[in-house]
Protein backbone atom coordinates (compact mmCIF):
# COMPACT_ATOMS: atom_id res chain seq x y z
CA UNK A 1 0.00 0.00 0.00
CA UNK A 2 1.46 3.74 -1.10
CA UNK A 3 0.61 6.66 0.56
CA UNK A 4 -2.16 8.61 -0.56
CA UNK A 5 -1.00 11.75 -3.38
CA UNK A 6 -2.51 14.86 -2.94
CA UNK A 7 -4.32 15.74 -5.99
CA UNK A 8 -5.81 18.90 -5.43
CA UNK A 9 -5.43 21.69 -8.02
CA UNK A 10 -3.08 24.80 -5.81
CA UNK A 11 -3.42 27.24 -8.57
CA UNK A 12 -6.28 28.85 -7.52
CA UNK A 13 -4.01 32.36 -7.57
CA UNK A 14 -2.99 31.56 -11.07
CA UNK A 15 -6.69 31.37 -12.04
CA UNK A 16 -7.28 34.55 -11.32
CA UNK A 17 -7.64 37.75 -13.56
CA UNK A 18 -5.33 40.26 -12.96
CA UNK A 19 -8.18 42.66 -11.63
CA UNK A 20 -10.06 40.12 -10.15
CA UNK A 21 -12.23 42.54 -8.17
CA UNK A 22 -13.24 44.30 -11.69
CA UNK A 23 -13.07 41.63 -13.82
CA UNK A 24 -14.71 38.65 -11.30
CA UNK A 25 -16.43 40.95 -9.20
CA UNK A 26 -14.82 39.49 -6.29
CA UNK A 27 -15.23 40.87 -2.87
CA UNK A 28 -12.42 41.26 -0.78
CA UNK A 29 -13.49 38.40 1.82
CA UNK A 30 -13.66 36.10 -1.43
CA UNK A 31 -9.86 37.34 -2.55
CA UNK A 32 -8.82 36.46 0.55
CA UNK A 33 -10.27 33.08 0.55
CA UNK A 34 -8.46 32.36 -2.50
CA UNK A 35 -4.97 33.30 -1.03
CA UNK A 36 -6.15 31.00 1.51
CA UNK A 37 -7.25 27.83 -0.27
CA UNK A 38 -3.87 26.65 -1.00
CA UNK A 39 -2.63 26.31 2.04
CA UNK A 40 -5.49 25.17 3.97
CA UNK A 41 -5.81 21.78 1.28
CA UNK A 42 -2.43 21.35 1.79
CA UNK A 43 -2.99 21.51 5.61
CA UNK A 44 -6.41 19.48 5.35
CA UNK A 45 -4.47 16.70 3.43
CA UNK A 46 -1.37 16.46 6.08
CA UNK A 47 -3.62 16.16 9.11
CA UNK A 48 -6.91 14.11 7.60
CA UNK A 49 -5.16 11.77 5.39
CA UNK A 50 -1.16 11.93 5.37
CA UNK A 51 -0.36 11.68 9.20
CA UNK A 52 -3.62 8.86 10.17
CA UNK A 53 -1.79 6.75 7.25
CA UNK A 54 1.68 7.49 8.80
CA UNK A 55 0.45 6.20 12.28
CA UNK A 56 -1.43 3.47 10.62
CA UNK A 57 0.92 1.57 8.49
CA UNK A 58 3.49 4.47 7.61
CA UNK A 59 6.50 1.92 7.65
CA UNK A 60 4.76 -0.65 5.43
CA UNK A 61 4.27 2.27 2.22
CA UNK A 62 7.89 3.19 2.96
CA UNK A 63 9.85 1.58 0.05
CA UNK A 64 13.46 0.37 0.42
CA UNK A 65 16.26 -0.91 -2.26
CA UNK A 66 16.76 -4.44 -1.61
CA UNK A 67 19.18 -5.87 1.57
CA UNK A 68 21.26 -8.82 1.35
CA UNK A 69 20.01 -11.10 3.41
CA UNK A 70 16.31 -10.41 3.84
CA UNK A 71 15.25 -11.61 1.21
CA UNK A 72 11.18 -10.23 -0.18
CA UNK A 73 11.67 -7.01 2.34
CA UNK A 74 10.66 -4.60 -0.34
CA UNK A 75 9.65 -1.68 2.62
CA UNK A 76 10.69 -0.80 6.33
CA UNK A 77 8.25 -3.07 7.70
CA UNK A 78 9.05 -5.84 6.12
CA UNK A 79 12.59 -5.39 6.94
CA UNK A 80 11.80 -4.64 10.33
CA UNK A 81 9.82 -8.23 10.89
CA UNK A 82 12.44 -10.06 8.68
CA UNK A 83 15.25 -8.92 11.53
CA UNK A 84 12.95 -9.68 14.19
CA UNK A 85 12.88 -13.34 12.98
CA UNK A 86 16.65 -13.12 12.68
CA UNK A 87 16.92 -12.09 15.92
CA UNK A 88 14.50 -14.35 17.44
CA UNK A 89 16.23 -17.26 15.57
CA UNK A 90 19.67 -16.36 16.77
CA UNK A 91 17.87 -16.37 20.52
CA UNK A 92 16.36 -19.93 19.68
CA UNK A 93 19.85 -21.55 18.94
CA UNK A 94 18.58 -21.22 15.07
CA UNK A 95 20.69 -19.98 12.38
CA UNK A 96 20.14 -19.58 8.75
CA UNK A 97 21.25 -22.29 6.69
CA UNK A 98 24.50 -21.37 5.07
CA UNK A 99 25.74 -18.66 7.07
CA UNK A 100 28.40 -21.01 9.22
CA UNK A 101 30.95 -21.73 6.72
CA UNK A 102 34.03 -24.08 7.13
CA UNK A 103 35.98 -20.85 7.24
CA UNK A 104 34.07 -19.58 10.57
CA UNK A 105 34.76 -22.58 12.83
CA UNK A 106 37.97 -22.49 14.74
CA UNK A 107 40.00 -25.81 14.56
CA UNK A 108 38.05 -28.43 17.14
CA UNK A 109 34.90 -25.96 17.95
CA UNK A 110 32.82 -29.20 16.88
CA UNK A 111 33.22 -31.07 19.04
CA UNK A 112 31.53 -34.63 19.65
CA UNK A 113 29.89 -33.68 23.38
CA UNK A 114 28.62 -30.46 21.10
CA UNK A 115 26.21 -32.59 18.91
CA UNK A 116 23.02 -33.98 19.59
CA UNK A 117 22.14 -37.31 18.64
CA UNK A 118 20.97 -37.58 15.15
CA UNK A 119 22.93 -34.07 14.05
CA UNK A 120 24.70 -35.52 11.65
CA UNK A 121 22.92 -37.74 9.27
CA UNK A 122 23.66 -39.59 6.15
CA UNK A 123 22.37 -36.69 3.81
CA UNK A 124 25.09 -34.32 5.58
CA UNK A 125 27.84 -36.34 4.87
CA UNK A 126 30.17 -35.67 1.89
CA UNK A 127 30.94 -39.25 0.13
CA UNK A 128 34.47 -40.47 1.20
CA UNK A 129 34.59 -38.04 4.04
CA UNK A 130 34.60 -40.54 6.59
CA UNK A 131 37.95 -42.80 6.16
CA UNK A 132 39.28 -45.68 8.07
CA UNK A 133 41.95 -42.89 9.89
CA UNK A 134 39.27 -40.89 11.12
CA UNK A 135 37.84 -43.67 13.06
CA UNK A 136 38.41 -44.60 16.42
CA UNK A 137 39.27 -48.18 17.22
CA UNK A 138 35.66 -49.58 18.06
CA UNK A 139 34.30 -46.30 17.37
CA UNK A 140 31.20 -47.48 15.33
CA UNK A 141 29.39 -50.07 17.66
CA UNK A 142 26.53 -52.55 17.14
CA UNK A 143 24.21 -49.61 18.52
CA UNK A 144 25.28 -47.24 16.38
CA UNK A 145 24.49 -48.96 13.24
CA UNK A 146 20.55 -48.61 11.61
CA UNK A 147 18.83 -51.50 11.01
CA UNK A 148 20.47 -52.78 7.38
CA UNK A 149 23.03 -49.49 7.42
CA UNK A 150 25.72 -52.46 6.28
CA UNK A 151 24.84 -53.83 2.85
CA UNK A 152 26.64 -55.86 0.50
CA UNK A 153 27.60 -53.40 -1.23
CA UNK A 154 29.20 -50.95 1.15
CA UNK A 155 31.51 -54.39 2.31
CA UNK A 156 35.19 -55.13 0.97
CA UNK A 157 35.73 -58.34 -0.39
CA UNK A 158 36.83 -60.80 2.05
CA UNK A 159 36.41 -58.07 4.78
CA UNK A 160 34.36 -59.89 7.00
CA UNK A 161 36.15 -63.21 7.99
CA UNK A 162 35.06 -65.64 10.28
CA UNK A 163 37.15 -63.95 13.12
CA UNK A 164 34.80 -61.14 12.73
CA UNK A 165 31.65 -62.76 13.04
CA UNK A 166 30.38 -63.92 16.59
CA UNK A 167 28.97 -66.96 17.62
CA UNK A 168 25.52 -67.23 16.44
CA UNK A 169 25.78 -63.81 15.30
CA UNK A 170 23.94 -64.49 11.67
CA UNK A 171 19.95 -65.49 13.18
CA UNK A 172 17.48 -66.34 10.47
CA UNK A 173 15.70 -62.72 11.91
CA UNK A 174 18.92 -61.11 10.34
CA UNK A 175 18.69 -62.98 6.80
CA UNK A 176 16.19 -61.12 4.09
CA UNK A 177 14.74 -63.67 1.76
CA UNK A 178 16.64 -64.68 -1.30
CA UNK A 179 19.82 -62.65 0.52
CA UNK A 180 21.56 -66.28 0.07
CA UNK A 181 21.89 -66.99 -3.22
CA UNK A 182 22.43 -70.68 -4.74
CA UNK A 183 26.21 -69.16 -5.78
CA UNK A 184 27.08 -68.15 -2.44
CA UNK A 185 26.39 -71.93 -1.07
CA UNK A 186 29.97 -73.80 -0.94
CA UNK A 187 29.21 -77.42 -2.75
CA UNK A 188 28.11 -79.56 0.18
CA UNK A 189 27.31 -76.63 2.62
CA UNK A 190 23.88 -77.75 3.56
CA UNK A 191 23.47 -81.34 4.34
CA UNK A 192 20.25 -83.67 5.47
CA UNK A 193 21.38 -83.19 9.17
CA UNK A 194 21.08 -79.37 8.93
CA UNK A 195 18.15 -79.15 7.82
CA UNK A 196 16.43 -82.12 9.49
CA UNK A 197 12.75 -80.82 11.28
CA UNK A 198 12.23 -78.18 9.01
CA UNK A 199 8.90 -77.84 7.70
CA UNK A 200 6.24 -75.37 6.87
CA UNK A 201 3.80 -74.70 9.95
CA UNK A 202 -0.17 -75.96 8.87
CA UNK A 203 -2.52 -73.25 10.54
CA UNK A 204 -5.99 -73.93 10.85
CA UNK A 205 -8.92 -71.43 11.31
CA UNK A 206 -13.05 -72.15 11.37
CA UNK A 207 -14.82 -69.20 10.09
CA UNK A 208 -18.49 -69.03 9.58
CA UNK A 209 -20.65 -67.90 6.73
CA UNK A 210 -24.15 -66.21 7.89
CA UNK A 211 -27.31 -65.67 5.97
CA UNK A 212 -27.02 -62.19 6.28
CA UNK A 213 -23.71 -61.80 5.47
CA UNK A 214 -23.95 -62.49 1.77
CA UNK A 215 -23.90 -59.53 -0.84
CA UNK A 216 -24.56 -60.09 -4.48
CA UNK A 217 -23.93 -64.02 -3.69
CA UNK A 218 -20.35 -63.11 -2.35
CA UNK A 219 -19.26 -63.46 1.28
CA UNK A 220 -15.83 -62.24 2.87
CA UNK A 221 -14.53 -63.78 6.49
CA UNK A 222 -11.69 -62.43 8.03
CA UNK A 223 -8.94 -65.67 8.54
CA UNK A 224 -5.80 -63.97 10.61
CA UNK A 225 -2.74 -64.78 9.47
CA UNK A 226 -3.28 -65.68 5.59
CA UNK A 227 -2.07 -63.41 3.04
CA UNK A 228 -3.06 -63.97 -0.75
CA UNK A 229 -0.13 -66.04 -1.45
CA UNK A 230 -1.19 -68.64 1.24
CA UNK A 231 -1.95 -71.82 0.22
CA UNK A 232 -5.46 -73.21 1.70
CA UNK A 233 -7.93 -75.90 1.98
CA UNK A 234 -11.25 -74.82 3.02
CA UNK A 235 -14.13 -77.03 3.65
CA UNK A 236 -17.71 -77.17 5.35
CA UNK A 237 -16.55 -78.42 8.71
CA UNK A 238 -20.17 -80.76 9.67
CA UNK A 239 -22.68 -82.52 7.32
CA UNK A 240 -25.28 -79.78 6.80
CA UNK A 241 -22.78 -77.60 5.86
CA UNK A 242 -21.60 -79.53 2.96
CA UNK A 243 -25.58 -80.06 2.08
CA UNK A 244 -26.35 -76.25 2.27
CA UNK A 245 -22.88 -75.63 0.34
CA UNK A 246 -24.05 -78.38 -2.01
CA UNK A 247 -27.49 -76.99 -2.62
CA UNK A 248 -26.12 -73.09 -2.99
CA UNK A 249 -23.20 -74.20 -5.08
CA UNK A 250 -20.90 -72.91 -3.12
CA UNK A 251 -17.59 -72.33 -5.18
CA UNK A 252 -14.05 -72.40 -3.72
CA UNK A 253 -12.71 -69.04 -1.95
CA UNK A 254 -10.13 -66.77 -3.22
CA UNK A 255 -7.45 -65.92 -0.39
CA UNK A 256 -6.20 -62.09 0.19
CA UNK A 257 -4.73 -60.78 2.87
CA UNK A 258 -6.19 -61.35 6.07
CA UNK A 259 -9.20 -62.87 4.72
CA UNK A 260 -11.19 -65.56 2.07
CA UNK A 261 -13.96 -64.33 -0.36
CA UNK A 262 -16.84 -67.35 -1.15
CA UNK A 263 -19.42 -67.13 -4.12
CA UNK A 264 -22.41 -68.83 -4.43
CA UNK A 265 -24.94 -69.60 -7.09
CA UNK A 266 -28.21 -69.26 -4.40
CA UNK A 267 -27.47 -67.83 -1.40
CA UNK A 268 -28.01 -70.90 1.18
CA UNK A 269 -30.53 -70.70 3.42
CA UNK A 270 -28.75 -71.20 6.97
CA UNK A 271 -24.96 -70.74 7.69
CA UNK A 272 -22.29 -72.83 6.73
CA UNK A 273 -19.02 -73.90 9.01
CA UNK A 274 -16.33 -74.02 7.28
CA UNK A 275 -12.61 -74.95 8.55
CA UNK A 276 -9.45 -73.36 6.75
CA UNK A 277 -6.11 -74.71 6.54
CA UNK A 278 -3.47 -72.70 5.21
CA UNK A 279 0.41 -72.07 5.24
CA UNK A 280 2.70 -70.25 3.17
CA UNK A 281 3.55 -71.27 -0.17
Amino acid sequence: MAFTELTTDLSNISALHDRPNDEDGMSAAALKAAFDAAGNAIKEYINETLIPELEASGAGNIGIDPITGLPGATDVQAALVALLGALEDVQAGTVTDGSITTPKLGDLAVTTAKLSELTVATSKIADLAVTTAKLANLAVTTAKLADRSVTVEKIALAAVNNEHIGSKAVKQANIDDSAVGTNQIEAGAVTPAKTTGIQKAINVANVTLTTGGWTNKTQRVTVSGITANSRFVASPSDAAGWDAAADATLYPPTADDGGLTFTCDTVPSASVNVTVYFWEA
